[in-house]
This record gives structure tokens, sequence and C-alpha cells, in this order.
């Protein structure tokens, strides 16, 4: 996989471990060398051995942006990265090491997007192949265990290798893998993305899946969509206004655009588009009176409240399909939800980001209290029907 050969059987098996492809592709597709193994060539780095940060002090970030390109920043001068990528849920599902950041993590976005939404990285200015395995195994024993895209041998094929369409027959390959290649290519559209996701046709011809690079085209591609999108917000007059949530123990701004207000009779409703961590989600959110009217404020200022208080919990910013009980509608809600559910943590937000201290709401909430009794009760068979008893199905009831 890397120019340089392996030593030991310990450096072959943590060469599996990383993002990478079959020998025999590698020689045909230069391209791929974006992608690195642990094995890279060993290069002294003074500079990056002193290096050793932890990965909860990292910022966590999307891999798709708000514009919907794979565009990470890159450090001028890096020549390799350590990065970690995370589920929808924020839970830690691999670690890896790059040559070029962007392409690595474009990789393995294309081979699952159902699992790819966040990263961590380190960028590091030497290719050290012994600090970078230092750094690893730092991350691994700093979470308790490798996640599961390292430890897992399926799951570790899964983000390391090309996706397999699962057919046998040499007759079937190529349409299997241009079936897997459309649901690929649709699962990343549903998830906003905009870049060309185009299969390796000598891949596919084989049954896998596997992306080609867009390389410098792509990046310049992403960075003309973000000063767009940059120009387009700055020339569109809606308001937007920037506050402070606590995630993972630290202070983080994000923006809120106000994309449309609604006022109704018991206060209003708001359209919003919320920006923070390289990612773009849109809410409805109905504000009562009782919000923002007897503490003097902004009824934006109680949405920004509410959301301090969505992103502190890292609660998922989008949900698509029928939700559950447990699932709190985060894309369209009340403020009164957010106080309902969420009670201490609200007044707490509430007060660091508007400095009033919370009265208490319960007097306009909506509750069901069961006052009378009504019927027969369970415990008292003689007053119930025949139905419950079972007197009417044969006697059941005894």
């Amino acid at each position: 996989m890397c120019s340089a050969g392996l030593r030991s059987s310990e450096q072959q098996q943590q060469q599996r471990q990383t993002v990478g492809i079959p020998m025999q592709r590698q020689q045909r597709y230069s391209f791929r060398s974006n992608i690195v193994c642990a094995a890279a060539a060993v290069e002294s780095s003074p500079a990056g051995a002193a290096a050793m940060p932890k990965l909860s002090d990292l910022p966590l970030q999307a891999i798709i942006n708000p514009q919907g390109f794979v565009s990470p920043e890159i450090v001028p001068g890096s020549a390799a990265a350590v990065f970690s990528v995370y589920d929808e849920g924020q839970k830690l599902q691999y670690i890896g090491f790059s040559k070029e950041l962007r392409g690595s993590l474009r990789t393995l976005l294309g081979r699952r997007p159902d699992k790819a939404f966040y990263f961590k990285a380190v960028q590091l200015p030497v290719l050290d192949q012994e600090h970078m395995l230092a750094l690893r195994q730092a991350w691994f024993d700093e979470c308790g265990a490798p996640p599961p895209g390292n430890k897992l041998a399926l799951e570790r094929k899964a983000w390391q290798s090309a996706v397999d369409a699962g057919a046998i027959s040499a007759r079937a390959k190529p349409a299997a893998a241009a079936e897997k290649a459309a649901a690929l290519q649709a699962a990343l559209k549903a998830r906003g993305c905009k870049e060309e996701f185009v299969p390796d046709p000598e891949l596919m011809a084989d049954g896998q899946v596997d992306f080609l690079q867009q390389g410098d085209a792509g990046a310049q591609q992403a960075a003309a969509a973000a000063s767009e999108a940059a120009s387009a917000a700055a020339s569109s007059g809606r308001p937007v206004r920037t506050a402070t949530a606590v995630v993972d123990g630290q202070a983080k701004q994000f923006v809120v655009e106000y994309t449309a207000k609604y006022p109704t009779k018991g206060g209003c409703f708001m359209d919003v588009k919320l920006s923070f961590d390289h990612m773009d989600t849109k809410h409805r959110i109905i504000i009562g009176k009782a919000y923002y009217e007897p503490y003097g404020l902004l009824p934006e200022q109680a949405v920004e409240a509410a959301l301090a208080l969505l992103l502190h919990l890292k609660m998922p910013r989008h949900r698509d399909g029928m939700l559950g009980t447990a699932d709190f509608p985060v894309n369209y809600f009340t403020i009164g939800e957010v106080e309902q559910w969420f009670p201490e943590d609200f007044a707490a937000t509430w007060l660091a980001v508007t400095g009033k201290e919370m009265t208490d709401g319960q007097d306009f909430f909506w509750r069901m209290n069961k006052i009378h009794d009504y019927g027969g009760k369970l415990e008292d068979p003689t007053t119930l029907g025949g139905a419950m008893t079972g007197a009417g199905l044969g006697g059941y009831g005894g």
C-alpha cells in the first residue's frame, strides 16, 4: 500500500487497520495515494513528536459543510494527519491516517455515508510513522479501547476497503456494483452533499464500489461555494445573530439566521437556520409571549437559549421520518416543550444566555391530572362488567 516496506508483522497488522486499497489497484491508480497506511515511510519529526493532543480537546467538525462539500480547513504546509470519524450521534467510529485529509474524508464518506458525519483531526508538518502510531494509540487509551472501525474485523474492512456489492458470479458483479453505487450516491444526496461522486469503473467491473477523487478541482469548487454562500447571506437582509453554547465544557459560538417570523395571538413562530460546527440545519420554533414579555426580552433571545441547550446536549439537529416518544422534535418545537423536557438544564441555560432568572412555567403548561375515579376498579372485580372479568367468555373470571 505504501512505498516503504514493512519491517515487522506488527507493522503489517497496523497497515491493515487503516484506510487503504488493494496493492494491485494502487499501482494503477496513483491518485489513491492520498490515503496513508500506518506503515508510511518514516521521517524524523522532532516538532511533530512534541504534539500529542488529547482527542477530547479537538473541535468536532462536520464532514459535509453547510454548502454541501467536503472541505476541511487545511493547515498550510501540513504533510499528514491523524483523524477520527464520528456517526450522527457523535459516537467515535474510526481513527485513521492521511496524507491528504480532504481526499481521505471524502473516500470514507463515500464508503460509509451512514456512519461518517463528523471528524476531528491533527495535521502534522511531516509524515512521521512512529509519532502517528503513538498518537493513535494515545487516543485508543483515552477512549478506553479502539473504536469499532479499528477493533472489529468487519467494521475495519468496511472503512478500509472498497464496498463489496455482494454479487457472486462474475456476470452479475457489474450490475450489482452499479446498484450499490446508485444507493450510495442517493444516500449522499439525501445528506445534502453536492459533490459529484463518480464510481471507479475498473472496481465496478469487479463488483466493488469506490469513488474517484476530485483533486484540486473539488477543493476549488468547495471554496467557491463557501464564498458564494457568504455573499448571499450578507446581501439577504435577514437578521443574523450570534450566541454562545457550552459544548464539552467549552464556550462555543453559533450563528442563527432568522429567515421568517410570523406573529400569532399568543406570541410568534420563527423559521431559523442554525450554523454550528460547519453544519447548517433548519428549525421552526414557536415562542409564547410568556417567554419574552415578562422578562423584557426579544423572542430571538428565547430562541437562542433553546438552541444553546440543544447544542449543549449534543442532540441530533435533524430527524427524518416518524419520531418515537423518546425523540425530541428538534426541527419543529415550542419553547415550552424545551422547558418541559429539560427543566433544570433549560433554567441554567436560560440564565446564561439571557441573564434572567427563569420563573416557574408550570402555571401555563397543559397537564392532565386524575381527580375523580370513574367506572369499576381492577382491584374490585364485582364492579367490573362481564367482558372485563371473563364471565361473558365461559367464566374465566372465576
